[in-house]
């Protein structure tokens, strides 16, 4: 294995990306700190860029057009080979200035410096892998706040399934197709890697699945509904009056349909896991917690009508009780699988 960091300059950056992860993930920041640290480093890396993104994408109160222009500023940023960190600090003084409510989230833009001078610190290999998929990310953002620029402040919507496997894919399957790489490439050994690139994509999309419908009361706050008026209509209703009393019928027979189709994705992303060497029990840990999480939820989400009015979470021991049955199976294939179809069941499905 060769290190994270091909030359890192700035070991008070990497303490800085450690320190931050926490603040920024419930789900994500114990599951990187289990992996093996060449490994670790490059994820948690890819982990905080990605978070810069999305606050971008979701930042309340500024135009669209400006959210745009400063996520495809970012992606050019990644790309960039400055000389000084001049780029990146104005960049992060403009966001940061926009910004009214101060937060982790906050902090992690106003110091965004220290992560493009950890990227150019990183291995080339891995920072390559890195930079592409971010920027995808990044770009394919941009591309759908085109979409909120259109609508002009009034309710903005994805149209059609096809908006929303496009929408799902730069926000997600780039970042299961970021980790396919990075732990490929740390894991020599992994004859049937190549193979197992499509169940990385959809371990991605399963998990953004449950957060769309985890967020439909938060999206709806500002305006926005990733469920897509196709759905909608299918089942007789309109996204912008999911939240209506005389709508809750059709509003959660459509998060019923919603939390299926993650489901399905959720199931693939399970064979991604299964596809990993039994050797490498850290690497299989962190795809299971946020798999086996997304399943408790998606069960806690079909289970009553609180999703059309506020952010369902599952609670502390439930994800103690996960991680802690999730270590004790992860060597035993057969293990998995039974801890898999029990949450799949209380998810409303089974795999078999």
């Amino acid at each position: 294995m060769t290190a994270a960091y091909s030359n890192l300059m700035h070991p008070e950056d990497a303490a800085f990306a450690r320190e931050m992860l926490p603040l920024v993930s419930r789900t994500f920041a114990p599951a990187i700190d289990i992996l093996p640290e060449d490994l670790a480093e490059p994820v948690r890396l890819a982990y905080l860029i990605c978070r810069v993104a999305d606050t971008i994408e979701d930042a309340i109160g500024i135009p669209a057009g400006t959210r745009r222009d400063w996520l495809v500023h970012f992606a050019v940023l990644l790309r960039a080979e400055p000389e000084t960190d001049r780029p990146a600090s104005r960049l992060s003084q403009e966001i940061s200035a926009a910004l009214s409510a101060s937060s982790a989230e906050t902090r992690l833009l106003e110091e965004l410096p220290r992560l493009v001078r950890l990227l150019r610190d990183t291995e080339p290999g891995r920072r390559r892998v890195v930079e592409k998929w971010s920027c995808e990310l990044s770009l394919g953002m941009a591309r759908f706040l085109r979409l909120e620029e259109t609508t002009a402040g009034r309710w903005t919507a994805l149209a059609t399934i096809g908006d929303l496997e496009a929408y799902e894919y730069y926000v997600a399957g780039t970042v299961g197709s970021m980790l396919h790489e990075l732990i490929a490439a740390s894991l020599p050994e992994w004859t049937d890697a190549l193979d197992a690139r499509p169940l990385a994509v959809s371990f991605g999309l399963g998990l953004q699945g449950v957060n769309i419908i985890q967020d439909m009361s938060v999206d709806r706050a500002r305006g926005w509904s990733y469920i897509p008026e196709e759905i909608a209509a299918r089942h007789g209703t309109q996204t912008q009056r999911l939240h209506l009393p005389e709508e809750r019928d059709a509003a959660m027979a459509l998060v019923c349909e919603m939390a299926e189709r993650a489901a399905l994705h959720l199931d693939a992303g399970f064979e991604f896991v299964l596809a990993l060497p039994r050797r490498a029990p850290r690497v299989r840990l962190f795809c299971l917690w946020p798999l086996l999480l997304a399943l408790r939820t998606l069960g806690r989400l079909v289970s009553s009508d609180e999703v059309l009015r506020a952010r369902v979470r599952i609670t502390r021991e439930e994800v103690r009780e996960l991680t802690r049955e999730a270590i004790g199976a992860c060597l035993s294939s057969s293990a998995l699988g039974r801890l898999y179809k029990r949450e799949r069941r209380r998810a409303g499905g089974g795999t078999g």
